[in-house]
Parts: structure tokens; C-alpha cells; sequence
């Protein structure tokens, strides 16, 4: 169990696979940033999914499936709240624009104005836009590079950790004498046959879970199943003609 008293300053692995990182919920940031005026997601259509993952650096990297709307951000234990944010954003402004956009000037702009949007930067589009490229020959690379010692400068971090909305902090460290007293209440209750009964709920609610699924997987199935057919029908055709 992660103890409050480090969460704010703190990484743990199993809070960042979550979405937590340094006491703020990364979750609220992805839902708050594609609601930007300047993010233009305008579709009514729900934020990107996020995979969440853990490493043992002190980098933050990210990779956007624009077609899916589905992203990967790997978090390094030693990185700053502030690097984490800026490549979520990053990776969401990858979503937001067309597939073939890459890092292109509209990416770059829409990056800045979401920037600016969010924090409350005092960026210089023009100046950013004619800046000399960042790694691997990307000006939005530099690009990122600017906004984050921006928010560095602004005290984002900081900010973020204050904000009711986007704060996190992990429940107390459970009583040990609390988790022996609960164990014996359960042990009563089987005893009792109390316990049957919540072991039948339980079973119902996995069963209608599973259900759920199996009738999921089985439409898929016939989706696909269709669309083979079709293309049987189509090279069945060619090799006739």
C-alpha cells in the first residue's frame, strides 16, 4: 500500500499503470484536454483510450494510433509531472488531427494553442513555428521542449497537485488489526451459511459477465465470418471469369 505521505512527490509502479503519477490523475488531464476549444475534437466522440505504462527511467515516451484514437504513454518512475502531461497532450493532439498530419505545421499549431489553452503559456507560435528543429529533425520535438520549461517555469506541477479536479491521493495505509477483523466477520459469515448466499450472488454477477462477452465475441465472429464469405464470393468470381 502506497503511503500518503510520499504519493504527491512521489512514482509507484502499480499507481502509474492506473493512470496516477506524482498525485495527479492523468485520466482527468486526457478527458480535460480533448474538451479544448484549440484540441478542435469536435465530434462528440469520447478521449482516446490510454495505456498506461510503467519503467524504471527518468523519460516519458508516448505513441499515438491516430486511426484507433488509442494511446501508449510509458512513464519513467524518475520523470517530471511536467513531462508527463506535456507528452499526453502531445499524443492527444496526434488524434486530434488527421493520420497523414504527423508533425506537420497544423499539428505544430494546434500543439501550441492547446499548450497555451491549458496552462496559460506565454508561447510565440511565429517564433516557435521558424525554430530550429529537435531531435530526430522535428521541429515539434523543440517544439515540446519550450512548452515543457514553460510549465516548469509556471509551476504546472504544482498547480496540478492543487487542483480539486485532477489531485489524487491513495486511501491510508489499511490497520492490520482491521484486515484480521474483517477476515473473522467472513469467517462468520460462512460459518453461518450467510456466506452461500454471497458466493451464489457473486457466481450470478460473473456469469452474466461472461455472458455478456461470449454474445460480444460472438457477433464479431459473424462480422467477420461475413466478410470472409465476401471475399471467397469475390476471388470465386475472378477465377470463373
Amino acid at each position: 500500500m502506497t503511503d500518503p505521505s510520499t504519493a504527491l512527490t512521489g512514482a509507484y509502479p502499480s499507481l502509474i499503470r492506473q493512470g496516477f503519477f506524482r498525485g495527479v490523475d492523468l485520466n482527468v488531464l486526457r478527458d480535460r484536454f480533448w474538451r479544448l476549444e484549440s484540441m478542435r475534437a469536435d465530434d462528440l466522440r469520447s478521449p482516446p483510450q490510454v495505456r498506461w505504462q510503467a519503467f524504471d527511467t527518468n523519460s516519458v515516451g508516448g505513441m499515438a494510433n491516430t486511426l484507433g484514437r488509442k494511446i501508449t504513454m510509458r512513464i519513467g518512475q524518475d520523470a517530471s509531472l511536467e513531462d508527463a502531461v506535456e507528452v499526453l497532450l502531445h499524443e492527444m493532439v496526434h488524434c486530434a488531427c488527421h493520420f497523414k498530419e504527423h508533425h506537420g505545421e497544423l499539428f505544430c499549431r494546434r500543439l501550441i494553442a492547446c499548450a497555451r489553452e491549458a496552462f496559460g503559456l506565454d508561447l510565440d507560435t511565429a517564433n516557435l513555428l521558424t525554430a530550429a528543429p529537435g531531435e530526430y529533425g522535428k521541429r515539434a520535438y523543440a517544439i515540446d521542449a519550450v512548452i515543457k520549461d514553460a510549465m516548469i517555469h509556471m509551476g504546472i506541477g504544482a498547480a496540478l497537485r492543487a487542483d480539486p479536479e485532477a489531485h489524487f491521493e491513495p486511501p491510508p495505509p489499511e490497520d492490520p488489526a482491521g484486515r484480521r477483523a474483517r477476515r473473522r466477520s467472513l469467517e462468520s459469515l460462512v460459518g453461518s451459511g450467510c456466506g452461500d448466499d454471497l458466493g451464489r450472488r457473486r457466481a450470478k454477477a460473473k456469469l452474466a459477465e461472461w455472458e455478456r462477452r461470449l454474445a460480444a465475441a460472438r457477433k464479431k465472429a459473424s462480422e467477420w465470418r461475413a466478410k470472409v464469405r465476401y471475399y471467397e464470393r469475390r476471388a470465386a468470381k475472378r477465377g470463373g471469369s
